[in-house]
């Protein structure tokens, strides 16, 4: 097998021209492959007579989609006031601690962000 691809190897060196010429019959005919497919076999669309819609982009999904980010935004809402809850128990207890303070500062921001976002 090497012995093979060493006298091929020295061909090629041999006969540079004729390397070139089966070099270019190679890329000619790939080309003229690549316009008979043009021409012949047309993809299923045509890019120069697509028109976009007017109405712009609509997704059928867009409603479940929605509907879905609103429920996430209530678990998130119902998780925070779950919190919340909690942090007012151990404050009537007086049990809270310094990093439960920056804790409430956290989750009120994050509560107020979910109002705004649903403004």
């Amino acid at each position: 097998m090497k012995n093979k691809l060493n006298q091929f190897w020295r061909w090629l060196e041999k006969h540079p021209k004729e390397v070139l010429r089966y070099g270019l019959i190679f890329l000619i005919i790939v080309f003229l492959i690549s316009l008979l497919q043009l021409f012949f076999f047309k993809p299923s669309y045509d890019v120069r007579n697509m028109t976009p819609n007017p109405q712009g982009f609509q997704y059928p999904k867009s409603e479940q989609i929605i509907r879905r980010q609103k429920e996430l935004q209530k678990q998130k809402d119902e998780k925070i006031g779950k919190i919340i809850k909690e942090l007012e128990m151990f404050r009537k207890k007086q049990v809270l601690i310094k990093e439960d303070s920056v804790r409430i500062e956290y989750l009120l921001n994050q509560y107020n962000k979910l109002k705004n976002e649903k403004e």
